[in-house]
């Protein structure tokens, strides 16, 4: 089964205009597969998956505009080979998907996600590069130990989607 298959049912059930607040996202669980991912230079094939997973889907005005965003951030992949209005792009074990919702409002936006990683100064070193100003849409707040015992930064991409970027302080 392609991750195609497995996706486009969790999007297409839910309509942005009609599912106010509704968010779709992908929940694998088991699953054990071989897909394959758009790049820039063609295709990459993942190799099989041994755990569980959770991916969100995130709202896009323009897949070209947020694959263009995300690879300054360090992101591979793109728009998927069988459908242009959705992407899936990944940076290291990081995957994130985004479907085309053209009269999404950035500022009205409540779609988001937390990536946990296991180092998070790597992704903020990578991601300050970008130099995204610290007020309006997009930005990029500041790494800080939050008084939660987690160390992290936040993303708001160009759609008005928050990325939350952290680890837990040992």
């Amino acid at each position: 089964m392609s991750l195609h298959s497995m996706v486009r049912p969790a999007v297409s059930s839910i309509h942005p205009s009609t599912d106010v607040g509704a968010v779709p996202c992908a929940i694998f669980i088991g699953v054990e597969s071989t897909v394959v991912l758009p790049t820039e230079s063609g295709q990459r094939r993942m190799t099989s998956q041994q755990h569980d997973l959770a991916i969100p889907i995130l709202p896009s005005r323009s897949v070209s505009d947020t694959v263009a965003f995300y690879q300054r951030l360090g992101f591979e992949g793109g728009a998927h080979a069988y459908d242009s209005g959705y992407a899936i792009l990944r940076r290291g074990t990081v995957e994130l998907h985004f479907f085309t919702h053209r009269e999404l409002v950035p500022a009205q936006s409540s779609a988001g996600c937390y990536i946990r990683v296991t180092d998070v100064e790597p992704f903020y070193r990578a991601c300050e590069l970008c130099a995204l100003p610290r007020t309006g849409i997009p930005r990029m707040d500041v790494l800080e130990d939050k008084p939660w015992g987690l160390r992290e930064f936040a993303i708001v991409d160009p759609d008005g989607n928050l990325i939350r970027i952290g680890q837990v302080r040992a």
